[in-house]
């Protein structure tokens, strides 16, 4: 029961509005107000109000009554906005009847009931409706004041007693001042929101600048890292060129003895070390020795042969014998550090294993007069650059092995083919051929004109010019030695053309290269045939059982082989 008349009474709440919600909650009052003061007002006026005036005031209290419990149900429908109107203006049409019926504007009361509508309005109509509803209520006032003194109207109700005044006038006061309470309560509400609105702000403020101190603090934190990274991705783009360019140098150097001094002056130039040094292990696996430098104090230690023992002398014989880096970033305080006096600057050294599978075959010798030079990148980075060297020093041996193995390829196989060359010419009866325009001829003898003996000399192509003819002597070369001239001679009167000389040499190449071929083929006929010979005869030889047998077939066949030739064999005897 308690609950329903605590909802009853209740004033509606209207979520996300809160200027309709405090509306809603002064207007519920009022209405509430309202009604008990014309509820009581009825049934006062049975036993106050002269016999006269009653019929005409309880009718009046009935109505108003009804109206305020209409518009109770109206606002909390949601239309608090109309409903507040509509209850100005209702006020206003009463006390206006009760000025014009009474004619008592002099007696204050009216002024009292205007002054109780401003009021109202300020607390349930925005500015429009209180502009009006003051207007009106001064208009009203001064127009009842008007219509009094100069007597357009006269009371037309009975006075009330004397008690009855009394009371309606108590009544009166009591709207008033709840009126007033409910306005001052609001007001003060209004003046703790607002507080409280400004506690809220200087507290929001308060976060924002501290938001606004911890973005900026954030922001330069945020700068200090992109710097810091942009700064730390130049200086690894720099290392990582720096390794591409020792890799261009890898790939269009395969002479150890220029490629590792250009890769010490590549690593020191685009790394910054005052000193970079490879060294190579030797046969004995017992020195690592200086091969490659960059820094003056590297170039004397080179040219007087500077060597360290294998695992026993400073970082680079120790790396050289563990093949585990080593890397000093305060060479005062390692133990390990051979203090050189030809870099007495030295104040962090690296050494990095040259290793090829579990075979250490140098140490790359990085040294800087900064102590703490090296920091990660720079140690993963120059051992892939390691790795690379490595890589460089073994091509470069094997290209110089392949070079030398070549070498020896091609002058066994040139002399082959000399001989094999010397060999045909012997066999064969004709000293060349000549043409004249018609067809070739073999020559009987060989030509020996100046301008032949000249090519055969000095293997280049000669031209003379005599009395008839201008001679053109090319050298026929056969791995790089003369077998042969090709000897072309022309009119007097016409000169040689240079694409003509150039066509008669390109026939000397091909010439060169087709009696190559002639040779190595006859060669292989010779041999295929000589295998055969030696095939047959075995086998005859081996076919027999007999002792007797065996030696008679053995001299027959080669009689028959070797042509007007006597053979004996003789058997060496055991006496």
């Amino acid at each position: 029961m308690f609950s329903f008349i605590k909802r009853v009474f209740a004033p509606p709440v209207f979520p996300g509005d809160e200027e309709k919600t405090r509306i809603a909650g002064f207007l519920n009052i009022s209405l509430w107000l309202g009604i008990f003061t014309s509820s009581i007002a009825l049934i006062l006026a049975q036993f106050l109000v002269v016999p006269e005036n009653r019929a005409y005031q309880s009718t009046v209290y009935a109505i108003q009554a009804g109206l305020w419990i209409v518009l109770q149900i109206v606002m909390r429908r949601g239309a608090v906005r109309a409903s507040s109107l509509a209850f100005i203006t209702l006020i206003y049409i009463s006390m206006t009847n009760q000025l014009i019926q009474r004619a008592d504007i002099l007696s204050g009361i009216g002024v009292v009931n205007f002054f109780l509508i401003i009021s109202l309005s300020t607390l349930l109509l925005r500015e429009i409706g209180i502009i009006v509803f003051t207007l009106l209520s001064i208009v009203s006032l001064f127009a009842a004041y008007y219509a009094s003194t100069n007597g357009l109207i006269t009371q037309r109700l009975v006075p009330p007693t004397p008690f009855a005044a009394w009371v309606f006038y108590t009544l009166i006061y009591i709207i008033a001042s709840a009126v007033l309470f409910v306005s001052s309560n609001s007001l003060r509400r209004a003046v703790r929101q607002i507080r409280e609105s400004e506690k809220n702000i200087a507290a929001a403020n308060s976060q924002l600048q501290e938001l606004n101190r911890t973005l900026e603090q954030r922001i330069t934190e945020r700068t200090n890292d992109l710097q810091a990274a942009n700064t730390h991705n130049e200086h690894r783009a720099h290392l990582f060129q720096a390794v591409a360019q020792v890799a261009r140098t890898i790939t269009s150097v395969h002479d150890i003895e220029a490629l590792l001094p250009n890769i010490a002056n590549l690593i020191s130039e685009r790394f910054g070390f005052y000193h970079a040094g490879i060294f190579l292990i030797d046969e004995a696996n017992e020195y690592a020795v200086l091969s490659a430098t960059n820094s003056e104090g590297g170039r004397r230690m080179l040219e007087r042969g500077h060597k360290l023992r294998v695992g026993q002398v400073g970082i680079v014989g120790y790396v050289a014998g563990t093949g585990t880096p080593r890397i000093a970033l305060d060479t005062g305080t390692d133990a390990v550090f051979f203090n050189n006096p030809d870099l007495p600057d030295t104040r962090s050294e690296m050494a990095l294993p040259l290793q090829v599978g579990n075979t250490i075959v140098g140490v790359l010798d990085v040294q800087s007069t900064e102590p703490n030079a090296f920091d990660q990148d720079d140690i993963s980075i120059l051992t892939t650059l390691a790795d690379q060297v490595t890589v460089a020093i073994q091509n470069a041996k094997l290209f110089r092995e392949t070079q030398t193995a070549l070498a020896e390829s091609q002058a066994l196989f040139g002399e082959f083919v000399q001989r094999a060359w010397k060999s045909a010419s012997k066999s064969d009866q004709v000293a060349g051929y000549r043409f004249t325009g018609t067809t070739p001829t073999p020559l009987t003898s060989r030509m020996n004109t100046p301008e032949i003996r000249t090519a055969l000399e000095k293997g280049e192509t000669v031209t003379a010019s005599k009395r008839k003819e201008n001679t053109l002597a090319v050298p026929v070369k056969l791995r790089d030695e003369v077998i042969a001239v090709l000897n072309v001679n022309t009119p007097l009167e016409r000169e040689w053309d240079p694409d003509e000389v150039d066509i008669i040499e390109a026939a000397a190449e091909r010439l060169a290269l087709a009696l190559e071929n002639a040779t190595l083929l006859e060669d292989s006929r010779r041999r295929a045939a000589r295998e055969r010979t030696i095939s047959e005869m075995s086998a005859k030889i081996v076919s027999s059982t007999e002792m007797d047998a065996i030696l008679r077939t053995a001299v027959e066949e080669l009689g028959r082989q070797i042509s007007g030739a006597q053979v004996f064999l003789e058997l060496e005897s055991n006496e």
